[in-house]
């Protein structure tokens, strides 16, 4: 070939044109065998999960749990017998115990740790693992005489309290695993499914009943589970309790049960959303034939009447729009779930006088709420958070929350921090130049106020006193730190006087 021809040789072409088919074959190859292998990798993972599902108890408890498990909440709240053979009915039409291991499935897909699958998997084939699969399996199989043995064995609680370090290891889990929030989200699926039916809530608009709910039953839903827990390892030392309690809390146990309660919480999700259809497609067939096949095989003939008489027939139980809720893909950043999730909603408000109070009684409790509220307003930086950080960061946030409303009993101090159904405003007097009010109590018993003071359930203070009104002002701080504000009021009621 001559020095700047323009032609070049046939046989270098054909060489050119062969090498760059073998390095485009090899990259195509490349890319194939790196997406097989993940796909490879993908199988295997919920492979190993699934064995690990049937190995632990998981997939049995499952499949034991169905629909009669839901109804520990509606029993506690004293819901109608008859309401809850209807939710019961209808859960199980929608439980399905494989898409609820699908979803934790999915839950330990996102942030899969083969470090701490293997610490999983070893503990769990530990001779100690094995005894706790089998109390926990034993707890879900309630027979009528496991449910008697559980009530006196709760009955004798009353009388012989636990050990403190038993009692202490209960209270980390409760706190650590979260479980008393994931009762009252299973116990919010189940309400607002009936809410447009029960008369406890008329008038009452959906958001604010569910925070009752949770407010109200926080206390509650926290006792239960703790005796529960006494209950289903009483027959464990108080070293195999503390080992277990040391693993549950260990980096592997958290990361394994959280990811189990927030795939529970997807599950539950879905669960309401196919029981809201399921009340749409009855409400649709007494739209169409004034009957419904569906409310007769689900619904009590004492319970029937509410669909006729509590619904508005006009507005949908299911948003079109919405439809049922997707998968989570397995490739979902942490950032997107963690968008949706509820830890934060969850957290508890502190009232701002049991604030002030731990500012001069306890400065270092002080010091860290309020290093956790400026933590929490930046949402950049939570959002940088990997998972594990950022749920044990609201985990150390939601104890110091807790320790802080701990010390509301020590704060009330006078009758009149009680619910205002039992506070009466009787009268106002003036004295010495400064309006005083006469309340009464429960037992008819007189008590004067003064501006300032605290009154009623929630830390509130007394702001003004009116010609025939008392003004209160409820302070509470939320989880940044910002003060919200909620205005009570108590005036005279003029009863009139009884005929002779």
């Amino acid at each position: 070939m001559t020095l700047g021809s323009n032609h070049s040789s046939p046989k270098i072409v054909t060489k050119l044109a062969q090498a760059f088919f073998i390095i485009t074959l090899l990259a195509v190859t490349s890319i194939a065998t790196a997406v097989e292998n993940g796909k490879s990798g993908l199988e295997k993972r919920k492979a190993m999960l699934n064995d690990f599902f049937k190995s632990t108890g998981v997939e049995q408890t499952a499949y034991r749990m169905d629909y009669h498990a839901f109804d520990g909440p509606l029993v506690q709240s004293q819901f109608p017998s008859g309401q809850i053979l209807m939710v019961k009915n209808m859960m199980s039409r929608v439980y399905d115990p494989e898409e609820w291991l699908r979803s934790i499935q999915r839950r330990m897909l996102i942030n899969y740790q083969p470090k701490r699958m293997k610490q999983l998997v070893k503990w769990y084939q530990s001779a100690l693992g094995k005894k706790v699969v089998q109390a926990e399996t034993m707890a879900m199989d309630m027979t009528e005489g496991m449910e008697d043995e559980k009530n006196r064995f709760l009955k004798q609680l009353e009388y012989y309290p636990p050990k403190e370090s038993r009692l202490e290891i209960a209270e980390r889990l409760e706190t650590t695993l979260g479980m008393t929030d994931y009762t009252l989200d299973t116990f919010l699926v189940l309400t607002k499914v009936l809410f447009p039916y029960h008369n406890r809530w008329a008038g009452a608009s959906e958001r604010k009943v569910s925070q009752n709910i949770k407010d109200d039953n926080f206390e509650p839903a926290r006792e239960y589970y703790l005796k529960s827990f006494l209950f289903k390892f009483r027959n464990f030392s108080d070293k195999e309790l503390a080992q277990y309690a040391a693993f549950a809390t260990s980096p592997a146990g958290k990361w394994f049960y959280r990811s189990y309660f927030r795939g529970s919480r997807d599950a539950l999700e879905k669960t309401s959303v196919e029981l809201k259809h399921l009340l749409d497609l009855i409400q649709q067939e007494m739209r169409s034939s004034g009957e419904s096949t569906l409310l007769k095989e689900i619904a009590p003939p004492g319970q029937r009447f509410l669909f006729v008489r509590m619904r508005d027939p006009f507005v949908p139980l299911v948003d079109p729009k919405l439809g049922l809720i997707q998968p989570v893909d397995e490739d979902e950043s942490e950032l997107e779930f963690r968008k949706f999730s509820d830890e934060l909603k969850s957290l508890p408000q502190i009232p701002m006088e049991v604030f002030r109070n731990i500012k001069s009684t306890d400065p270092r409790l002080y010091a860290d709420l309020e290093h956790f509220g400026g933590l929490f307003s930046q949402e950049t930086k939570i959002a940088s958070m990997g998972e594990d950080d950022y749920l044990d960061t609201v985990t150390k946030y939601k104890s110091l929350i807790n320790k802080a409303n701990d010390t509301q009993p020590g704060m009330i101090v006078t009758p009149i921090q009680t619910e205002y159904e039992s506070i009466k405003l009787v009268g106002i007097i003036w004295k010495n130049n400064e309006t005083i009010a006469l309340v009464e109590t429960d037992g008819k018993k007189g008590h004067s106020v003064k501006e300032g003071d605290l009154l009623g359930p929630n830390f509130g203070v007394v702001e003004k006193i009116d010609n025939n009104q008392l003004l209160i002002l409820e302070q509470s701080r939320d989880y940044l730190g910002n003060i919200l504000s909620n205005k009570k009021q108590l005036e005279i009621i003029n009863e009139a006087p009884e005929e002779g």
